[in-house]
């Protein structure tokens, strides 16, 4: 198989028969190769399926998502394009998400496996965009084969490389996948168009599929900004539609609209990162750090491409080294410098290497996002101009060695991406091996926290949770997550120390209010709870838990026109809240003040109560024939109070058994009971 032998040298005695067999040849191998390529994704990341969910961000994009969690609908298309999720939007990702939901649940499996089906197809589109893009190519016209076999080991280095087990293996990095899906297809649609420039009527058709391709892509991620620059790259090179300096200026004025959509989308996307304090201030990272830490990155970058080893979760930003910030300057200046010398005899390298590059750019951390210095994640798409550069330029000088060495590496990366990819099994594991891999983890051990928190592993949780609050002190929700575990624990003072440590932080949290009243009670410090849940209320009007637990207090301190207010709001903005109706009923049926009590009203909230408990707690059928005694219908009153009793009596509750059986012989006599 040799694609620089010449046609001559490779036509056969039928003359015109040679190229149509050779065609059907490779339509045969094309559809050979791509079955092999699902397969191959399929056994390196069908492991997916037992995973779970992991604790950084599978949260807010689904499983602690109420909106998403609800499933596709109409509301939740016009959610997803009004909110932003971990400071990003990118509504496309969300209604996936959701469909998701609709269709498995909360099976985490599920979940994950579309991820590999979407990371399935991107390969075959791949190897199918390759073999469009080289349909041309004088290498290959001799020899059709040669353009199958290339693109494939091309393909498959992208897709089993082990710094795909991230996009692939995280639930919420589905907003990779799912664009990466539209990138490539937008591409497919562009080679289509501008190989139909003669054709008009049909190239517009065609270029507004590709626009409206790319519109779908953004909504997925707004990391494909950079789609345009790569669209003038190919029109250097395999599409050759650039010949002169007026042809360029034509190609640029066609990416307009293009450019449009990234400004709109970069805007978008910018003005909601900013608002939720993700992006990071020039004061606390200079320029010098930052330009130091993104060649330093471009360089790991190509390190974890070559020798793809000690990846992990989460990286954190590192001081560097001089030495190592001007080796990787002379790395990627070398590299910079060779694309550009070859550029005219070896395109495909200026092509790949400026793919790799642009593409990072906007992740590179020239406008910082978080605390990460790199992820593994940001590699997808980039990763293929490099591997077209290194896959094609190998080949052109020993076609067959170089197919087979980069075959064999393909099957070795294969192995190394399913052991990465395991340990995306569940969040203890990812979180043990990335604290192992770094020093210096803040972050690291903040999510290593959570993880032990989610498996109710709350004490080992503990020292993770003071590491991460030690290097960040105003990680609120570390301090916040470790006063609550404390507050579990029974250690109220050390939980109020940090519940107040947060307000320090920032007072105008309402949650965190909650969370120190609910301690101040039950250290019975009741004029101070009070006060915090009041300060929540104010800050969120809204939350029906402070209304609730203000209305307890104030009733122990026989301010009942106040806790009965609170109590009806509270209902008001939690209708199916049985506790709230159930106390509201209590109230309504038994105050020993006449103006307080409706009998009618108690029965009503009290039959809704009992209702949404499916008639199995003894206290709210306690509740019930209390408001039927306080309406008169003792009969009903009785034979409520008796199925009170028998559950309180066989559940082991004997102190309520003990009420319930007083309240029943007040109710034999026609008795109301009364507090």
């Amino acid at each position: 198989m040799n694609p620089n032998a010449t046609v001559s040298q490779r036509k056969s005695p039928a003359g015109h028969a040679a190229p149509a067999k050779a065609e059907k040849k490779t339509r045969l191998y094309t559809i050979a190769v791509s079955a092999l390529l699902l397969l191959a994704v399929g056994l390196v990341f069908g492991q997916v399926r037992h995973f779970d969910f992991a604790v950084i961000d599978d949260g807010e994009y689904v499983t602690d998502n109420p909106q998403i969690k609800s499933g596709l609908s109409w509301a939740t298309v016009k959610w997803s394009f009004t909110h932003t999720v971990a400071a990003n939007w990118h509504p496309l990702a969300m209604m996936s998400h959701a469909l998701d939901c609709t269709l498995f649940g909360q099976n985490a499996g599920a979940h994950h496996l579309g991820n590999v089906a979407f990371h399935a197809a991107n390969t075959v589109l791949l190897f199918w965009l390759l073999l469009s893009l080289l349909r041309d190519n004088e290498r290959f016209r001799a020899d059709p084969t040669g353009r199958v076999w290339l693109c494939a080991v091309v393909a498959a280095l992208f897709s089993l490389h082990p710094l795909r087990a991230e996009s692939v293996g995280w639930v919420s990095e589905r907003k990779d996948v799912l664009s990466a899906f539209f990138f490539l297809l937008t591409l497919m649609a562009y080679v289509r168009y501008a190989r139909l420039r003669q054709n008009k009527s049909r190239a517009i058709g065609v270029y507004v599929v590709a626009l409206v391709l790319f519109a779908l892509g953004l909504l997925a991620k707004p990391m494909l900004v950079t789609l345009p620059f790569v669209l003038l790259l190919l029109d250097y090179w395999p599409l050759r539609r650039v010949s002169k300096i007026t042809s360029l200026s034509a190609l640029l004025v066609e990416k307009i609209p293009f450019f449009v959509l990234c400004g709109a989308v970069s805007a978008v996307t910018f003005i909601s990162q900013k608002r939720s304090g993700s992006v990071v201030a020039l004061q606390n990272f200079p320029v010098s750090d930052r330009l130091a830490n993104v060649v330093v990155s471009y360089a790991r970058y190509l390190s974890k491409t070559f020798i793809p080893v000690n990846l992990c979760a989460y990286y954190p930003y590192e001081s560097w080294q001089p030495w190592q910030i001007a080796g990787s300057v002379l790395l990627v200046g070398a590299l910079t410098a060779l694309a550009l010398w070859f550029v005219r005899k070896r395109p495909y390298i200026f092509v790949g290497w400026f793919w790799f590059v642009g593409m990072l750019v906007p992740v590179i951390g020239l406008a910082q996002v978080g605390a990460q210095s790199m992820a593994d994640r940001y590699a997808y798409l980039p990763h293929i101009g490099l591997f077209i550069a290194l896959v094609y330029g190998l080949c052109e000088f020993a076609f067959e060695p170089a197919l087979i060495v980069m075959t064999v590496a393909a099957v070795v990366a294969a192995v190394l991406t399913a052991q990465q990819l395991s340990y995306w099994r569940d969040s203890e594991a990812l979180f043990a091996r990335t604290l192992a891999l770094t020093k210096d983890n803040v972050s690291g051990e903040y999510f290593m926290a959570l993880a032990l928190e989610s498996k109710n592993k709350k004490v080992e949780s503990i020292p993770h949770f003071l590491e991460a609050i030690r290097g960040n002190p105003d990680n609120i929700k570390a301090i916040t997550h470790l006063g609550r575990i404390y507050a579990e624990m029974g250690k109220f003072d050390e939980a109020k120390a940090q519940f107040e440590a947060a307000l320090r932080v920032d007072a105008d949290l309402p949650l965190t209010h909650m969370n120190l009243a609910d301690v101040l009670m039950r250290q019975n410090k009741r004029d101070e709870a009070v006060e915090h849940f009041i300060a929540a209320m104010q800050l969120n009007p809204d939350m029906p838990e402070a209304h609730y637990e203000l209305s307890n207090l104030l009733a122990a301190k026989h301010d009942y026109d106040g806790a009965l207010s609170h109590l009806k709001t509270a209902i008001q903005l939690r209708p199916d809240w049985p506790i709230a109706l159930n106390s509201l009923a209590w109230m309504l049926a038994t105050q020993p003040n006449a103006n307080f009590r409706d009998g009618r009203e108690a029965v009503r909230l009290a039959e809704q109560a009992v209702a949404l408990t499916k008639n199995r707690d003894a206290g709210f059928l306690d509740t019930l024939a209390a408001a039927y005694a306080e309406a008169g219908r003792f009969p009903d009153a009785v034979r409520t109070a008796e199925s009170a009793l028998q559950i309180a009596s066989s559940s082991g509750q004997t102190n309520l058994a003990t009420d319930i059986k007083a309240h029943l012989q007040l109710y034999q006599t026609g008795s109301a009971y009364r507090e």
